[in-house]
């Protein structure tokens, strides 16, 4: 539990909220579907500003994991804003079994379950601390993409192994295939992936300051994400 009093500003109960996350992430169930969040704004409240990310480099589930991450807290952390919510679908491994492959190597989906399971499972192994943010350190161990999944052991017949490449398909994808989103200019190509960032502003905050704020860090932004591109407007 975090104590906040009344003279601390809500950007410091925030940041003290923030911690008190991080730090208990470790001792959480490691089958969450998403980490604890929290939020300062209301609900109520229309976005400041709407930012476009798109790009012809990277998967859509690649785009929206810079914007919730690199862009998405550098906003945060600015003067007057609120909160930022990006607005797309999450990167994830898709894996579609093949019940013919597994009848065929006597696999069941209780041994793809285990295997895919134990293979993604994973502790944390401690934390880094700054001024302004926790950083939480994770085991090389965790599968990354769609490869390292197909890796996996499953099973064994005549002493070879049965890896889940054999039994079924495991490509990188996304959480939601029915989201397809698209934003573009005209004259210009539809690029191939889009999310959308939206930036509330906290009560009381100076819409023109945290607007000028917000344009003044995006070009330092752009050039750390790569081959994106970020387009901003205003909202109502």
């Amino acid at each position: 539990m975090v104590d906040v009093y009344a003279e601390k500003s809500i950007d410091a109960a925030a940041t003290d909220v923030q911690t008190a996350i991080s730090q208990a992430i470790s001792s959480l169930p490691p089958d969450l579907p998403s980490p604890p969040t929290y939020s300062k704004t209301n609900p109520n409240d229309q976005p400041l500003m709407y930012l476009a990310m798109v790009s012809d480099s990277v998967t859509t589930g690649q785009l929206y994991d810079y914007a919730s991450t690199q862009v998405g807290q550098r906003l945060s952390i600015l003067p007057g804003v609120s909160q930022v919510n990006v607005y797309g679908t999450k990167s994830a491994i898709r894996i579609k079994a093949d019940p013919k492959a597994m009848w065929a190597r006597g696999i069941s989906i209780d041994d793809l379950n285990n295997a895919i399971r134990q293979g993604t499972s994973y502790t944390g192994a401690g934390q880094l601390d700054s001024s302004s943010r926790t950083a939480i350190l994770r085991p090389q161990g965790q599968l990354e993409n769609a490869e390292q999944y197909g890796n996996l052991i499953v099973g064994g017949t005549n002493n070879a192994p049965i890896y889940l490449r054999d039994v079924a398909t495991v490509k990188d994808s996304v959480q939601d295939e029915r989201v397809n989103m698209r934003f573009w200019v005209r004259g210009t190509e539809v690029p191939s992936a889009t999310v959308i960032v939206a930036v509330n502003r906290r009560a009381g905050a100076n819409a023109v300051e945290v607007s000028k704020s917000i344009y003044d860090v995006l070009p330092a932004i752009s050039q750390e994400l790569p081959g994106s591109r970020m387009r901003g407007s205003s909202g109502s």
